[in-house]
């Protein structure tokens, strides 16, 4: 497929997509998130979806890089 600005497109059928999201937080909203993904389990929300999923984003959500911005960034 040509662009506009003529830049040529291929696209392999065979190709595999994986989608990557990054989401930035406060300190504020990870201790929100830690203490609803603290709630969930204790609620035994993973028992009614896909523990094994909920364990990884609780495991991201534990380990997330922590990064301290100065106002004058």
């Amino acid at each position: 497929m040509m662009s506009p600005t003529g830049v040529i497109f291929v696209y392999d059928k065979s190709m595999k997509f994986k989608d990557d999201f990054q989401i930035n937080l406060t300190s504020q909203q990870h201790s929100l998130l830690c203490d609803m993904c603290s709630f969930a389990a204790t609620a035994d929300f993973e028992v009614h979806h896909d523990s094994e999923t909920f364990n990884q984003v609780w495991d991201l959500v534990l380990n997330a890089s922590h990064n301290i911005v100065t106002e004058d960034s």
